[in-house]
């Protein structure tokens, strides 16, 4: 069984980076700057990469060593552009990362307001904070503070992990799941106006240092427009690092399948 498809708006893979069949490399000039969205949605740009084994696109397609993007935790990320789902607070961010970094607020995921605003930057993240996958968000104009949520195991092993982050308005619970399974959940994402105007996705967030981006590899990044339940997260980690998808067709767009690589 793939991956859940009913509510994808983003979805970004290391094996499918190079015009949406192929992974990305670092070879060649005219494509590597780009992770294609294999919903057809926006591409993501890449800012800040050498394109080299430390900084760029790495991996053998297997499922020790998948396709993915190695950052280097100082300036390196993707920009691709506002997804806007943080004002809704019906959402959920999910990514396949790996890495050995024990460092803190290194960014996986963010959606922030425009670098330059005054005062805290309002923002939504997951990052992994000295080894353990967190869940952050804060209300800068509403002042509701900073709901994160953690996993009491580290995951600064090199091994590839499944993070997941969830929120749902109508119950007012942001959630959190590692490899599978619920780790936390807590009331903070109750209906209301969320002040964030632009995104930034894989990398460090705007407005923050760059010294915040993430130290190691990402293999997959989607985005969903409602919150996933846990059985979807499960089928999601079942599909593994490097899971097939079947993605259904938006108006004027054509129906790809992707096969597991």
């Amino acid at each position: 069984m793939g991956i859940v498809t009913s509510g994808l708006v983003r979805h970004y893979r290391g094996a499918k980076a190079k015009g949406g069949t192929a992974p990305g490399d670092n070879g060649d000039a005219g494509t590597r700057g780009t992770w294609d969205d294999l919903t057809g949605t926006v591409d993501g740009t890449l800012s800040g990469y050498d394109y080299t084994s430390s900084s760029g696109w790495v991996g053998a397609g297997t499922v020790a060593d998948p396709y993915a993007l190695i950052t280097n935790g100082d300036a390196d990320y993707v920009d691709a552009g506002d997804i806007s789902l943080a004002e809704t607070k019906n959402f959920t961010y999910e990514a396949w990362v790996a890495t050995t970094n024990t460092g803190s607020s290194k960014y996986i995921f963010a959606e922030a307001q425009m670098a330059g605003t005054t005062g805290a930057l309002s923002h939504i993240r997951i990052d992994i904070t000295t080894g353990y996958a967190k869940f952050g968000m804060y209300d800068d104009a509403n002042s509701t503070g900073d709901g994160v949520l953690t996993n009491a195991a580290a995951l600064h092993d090199g091994a590839w992990h499944h993070i997941v982050a969830t929120c749902e308005s109508s119950a007012g619970e942001m959630s959190l799941y590692v490899d599978g399974s619920l780790i936390q959940h807590d009331s903070h994402c109750s209906a209301g106006a969320f002040t964030i105007t632009n995104s930034n996705i894989s990398g460090r967030r705007r407005g923050a240092a760059s010294t915040t981006g993430f130290l190691g590899s990402i293999a997959a990044v989607r985005v969903y427009s409602r919150p996933l339940t846990l059985a979807e997260v499960e089928q999601n980690f079942a599909a593994g690092v490097n899971g097939d998808v079947e993605v259904a067709a938006w108006p004027g767009m054509t129906v790809t399948r992707l096969l597991r690589g």
